[in-house]
């Protein structure tokens, strides 16, 4: 049964240690003669949420005030810890062993709104140096960034119809025709005779056959 559902519907349930009454609204009438222990509001959603600490005066239960909802938002651990660092350094690793600058920006930005005891002054002076912070922060340069492979360029194709009708020189051409030839070339006195005698390389070409001959 959805408790929701029936004050929608515009009833009070009372719950007690025998079982639970539902009645129209209209025919109850409570009268507390003290202050109540437990004081939550509704949500948006239909949910019930009680503060695990709870501020009486600083709200009423049907028409919670910013104040009231902001409080009702509150993060509280079920571990009491026995200092302020040691709540530091358990919130440290909870919110993923941030870095000392980044988590003093989050926390000054009011991400943290509702956390006890995780204020600007209590990170700066207990934020705990941890091993998992380095590892999880560390310099690493990007793959890939500086490739060692050489980069395509393309040939430039030179523009020449601006330089047609310009003259600029004359150039003469001729053509030999080397087929049937012969080239040689007789290099200069080594300055130590061979042990066969020689002192002189003759160098001979043959053009059709693309042959060097060489003979001391």
């Amino acid at each position: 049964m959805s408790v929701g559902k029936t004050s929608d519907a515009g009833t009070i349930s009372i719950f007690t240690k025998d079982g639970v009454t539902v009645h129209k609204e209209e025919d109850v009438l409570i009268t507390c003669k003290g202050n109540p222990i437990l004081i939550g509001a509704r949500d948006e959603r239909g949910r019930y949420r009680i503060p695990l600490i709870q501020r009486h005066g600083q709200w009423q239960p049907r028409a919670p005030s910013k104040k009231a909802k902001k409080a009702l938002r509150q993060a509280n651990s079920v571990y009491d810890l026995p200092s302020t660092e040691q709540a530091i350094k358990w919130m440290h690793a909870v919110c993923g062993y941030p870095v000392k600058s980044t988590w003093l920006a989050a926390v000054q930005a009011g991400n943290y709104t509702g956390w006890p005891l995780l204020t600007t002054r209590n990170v700066k002076k207990y934020y705990p140096e941890s091993t998992e912070t380095h590892k999880g922060h560390m310099n690493q340069s990007r793959k890939n960034v500086r490739s060692t492979k050489a980069k395509a360029v393309p040939f430039e194709v030179c523009d020449t119809s601006k330089l047609r009708g310009k003259k600029e020189r004359d150039i003469y051409t001729k053509v030999y025709d080397v087929r049937q030839t012969i080239f040689s070339d007789q290099t200069g006195q080594f300055p130590t005779r061979s042990l066969t005698g020689n002192k002189y390389i003759m160098v001979m070409v043959e053009i059709d056959s693309s042959g060097i001959l060489v003979e001391p």
